[in-house]
C-alpha cells in the first residue's frame, strides 16, 4: 500500500481493540485533487498554508476546482467564497467522493491564529448539539472578565460569540435552526433581559444546581439584538421556521426593549 505524502506512513490508523475484537487497521487516505495521497491529520497540520494559497503541501499544485469571483474574498481568511477543494475520502465509513474539504481547512487555519476562539467552536457545537449539561460546564469555568486568561473567552463574550465563519451567526440562530429549546431558554436565561417568571422551572432548578448565576444586570448586547451576516436576529429564523418557532416568536419572547428606554 502506498504511503502517506506528507510522513511516507501507510495510510491507515490503528483502533484499539477492546478485549473481544483485537486491534485492526481501518483506512485513513485522502486523495486530493493533483493526486497526492495524505492521512486527515496530515493535510490539518498544513491548514493555514493550504488555506492561503490553496497548494498542495506536497506538490504544489494548485487545488482548487474553480476560480474565486471578483468580490468572493472571505474578510476573516483569505480563503475564498464559492471556491472548493474537493477531495476523495477512504476511512472506517467508506469513501466519501467530492468532499469539499476546504470550510475544514479554514476553520483550523483560523483556530490556529485565534486560539481562544476554541472554547467558542465548542460551545457553539453544543448549542447546536442541545447539550445543555456541557454548556453549564463549560460556562461555568470561563472567567467572568476578558483579559484574565488571554487563552480563554469570558462567560459574556462566549455567550454573545458570533462565527465569522459560518455566516456570523449566534449561539440564539443556532439554537432556533437546530430546534434545540432548552438550549434556546438556558441562552435567553444568561444573556437578555427576560423575567426570570418567562423560563421553565426545572431550567432555573439546573443553572442553580450547576452553579450557574444570572448576572443581576444583563451586559450589552442582549442576545436577542444579534444579527447574522444577512442582518437577520434569531427572531427572523424562527418566523421562517414556523411551527412552534413561529408560535414563540408571536408571544414576544424575541423582542428586544433596551430597559433604559423605557
Amino acid at each position: 500500500m502506498a504511503g502517506c505524502a506528507h510522513c511516507s506512513q501507510p495510510l491507515v490508523l490503528s483502533k484499539q481493540g477492546d478485549g473481544s475484537q483485537p486491534a485492526q487497521e481501518i483506512p485513513d487516505d485522502l486523495t486530493l485533487p493533483c493526486g497526492c495521497h495524505l492521512h486527515w491529520e496530515c493535510l490539518i497540520e498544513e491548514a493555514e498554508e493550504v488555506a492561503i494559497s490553496l497548494k498542495c503541501p506536497v506538490c504544489q499544485t494548485y487545488l482548487a476546482a474553480n476560480q474565486p469571483g471578483p468580490s468572493a474574498t472571505n474578510a476573516v481568511w483569505p480563503a475564498m467564497q464559492g471556491v472548493k477543494v474537493p477531495v476523495s475520502y477512504h476511512s472506517e465509513g467508506g469513501v466519501q467522493e467530492d468532499y469539499d474539504i476546504l470550510p475544514d481547512l479554514t476553520e483550523e487555519a483560523y483556530l490556529v491564529s485565534h486560539p481562544e476562539a476554541l472554547d467558542a467552536r465548542a460551545f457553539l457545537t453544543m448549542v447546536q448539539e442541545g447539550d445543555v449539561l456541557g454548556l453549564m460546564d463549560l460556562l461555568s469555568g470561563a472567567p467572568h472578565e476578558d483579559g484574565i486568561d488571554d487563552s480563554a473567552l469570558s462567560f459574556n463574550t462566549l455567550l454573545r460569540w458570533q462565527n465569522p465563519l459560518g455566516g456570523n451567526k449566534g449561539a440564539l440562530h443556532i439554537a432556533v435552526e437546530e430546534d434545540q429549546e432548552d438550549t434556546f431558554y438556558l441562552l435567553l436565561f444568561l444573556a437578555s433581559r427576560l423575567p426570570e417568571s418567562a423560563f421553565p422551572r426545572a431550567l432555573l432548578v439546573s443553572a442553580q444546581q450547576s452553579g450557574i448565576t444570572r448576572p443581576p444586570v444583563c451586559p450589552d448586547p442582549d442576545i436577542r439584538s444579534l444579527r447574522d451576516a444577512n442582518g437577520e436576529t434569531a427572531e427572523d429564523y424562527a418566523r421562517r421556521i414556523g411551527g412552534s418557532w413561529g408560535w414563540l416568536a408571536e408571544t414576544g419572547i424575541f423582542s428586544f426593549v433596551d430597559e433604559e428606554t423605557k
